[in-house]
């Protein structure tokens, strides 16, 4: 055999094994369990989006979007009055970058953020691309309801400290006691 073959076959092999890698993170990423999430995340925090602003970094030249967030309950972990999320993708004068993997926040949006170690700038990070951001949103009377799916969590009522069946929508105050209940 020719040393080009032999050379394509090892690149092929090794594309392979890189994509299989990568497959399996991403499938098991997206079939983790609200409490697993939970337990391994660093920090849970219930916050306010209250800025965001993409910016070109000037050492690496990616743009990022930095959106600041007001803390209204540390569930895990231990934060201040703010934390400042940094993602990779925004707009800055003609250069936009986007992934549709993830997540965008809009001004005043209330969310549940379920956060790793910081990274290497200090900056904290989602446990989970897919599912480290729950919504808030409020029902028609105007709880604070989770619109996001809660998947595996045993629902407990915060007030009656029951189980809850078959809530399509959790307040968010059953969702926290839940999650508590977890940890």
């Amino acid at each position: 055999m020719k040393l080009n073959s032999i050379f394509i076959i090892l690149m092929l092999f090794v594309s392979i094994l890189y994509v299989n890698t990568d497959i399996s993170r991403a499938l098991k990423e997206i079939n983790i369990s609200t409490p697993d999430l939970a337990r391994s995340s660093t920090d849970i925090v219930v916050a306010k989006c209250i800025a965001s602003e993409a910016r070109q970094d000037s050492q690496s030249g990616l743009v990022f979007t930095y959106t600041t967030f007001s803390i209204d309950e540390s569930l895990k972990g231990k934060y201040g009055e703010e934390l400042v999320l940094r993602t990779v993708g925004g707009t800055v004068g003609n250069k936009t970058v986007s992934s549709p993997f993830l997540p965008g926040f809009e001004l005043n949006e209330e969310v549940v953020l379920f956060l790793g170690p910081r990274n290497s700038e200090g900056y904290p990070v989602l446990q989970s691309i897919n599912k480290g951001v729950y919504r808030v949103d409020a029902d028609v009377n105007g709880t604070k309801v989770i619109s996001t799916p809660v998947n595996g969590l045993i629902l407990i009522n915060s007030g009656t400290n029951q189980r809850i069946k078959g809530n399509d929508k959790l307040s968010l105050d059953d969702f926290i006691y839940s999650i508590n209940q977890t940890l």
